[in-house]
């Protein structure tokens, strides 16, 4: 690896994220806010789209946001 700059140090990415757990507990038909990647943003600063969808069809098998996640 190249020389890094003055106060950088290498790491690995898995000590630089936390990885969302999924929730739990949450009733099958509760409509929660679905993002298929083609609607998060591509530019800095545009708003997060998002499709209503009933809890039971997004509780397997997506990534768990939360407030504050960097997508």
């Amino acid at each position: 690896m190249s020389e890094l700059p003055k106060g950088w140090v290498e790491t690995t990415i898995g000590k630089t994220i936390t990885l969302n757990d999924k929730h739990t507990g949450i009733q099958d038909d509760i409509e929660c806010g679905f993002v298929p990647m083609s609607m998060v943003p591509i530019k800095y600063g545009e708003s997060i789209q998002f499709e209503p969808k009933a809890w039971q069809e997004c509780k397997k098998g997506y990534t768990h946001f939360k407030n504050n996640d960097v997508l």
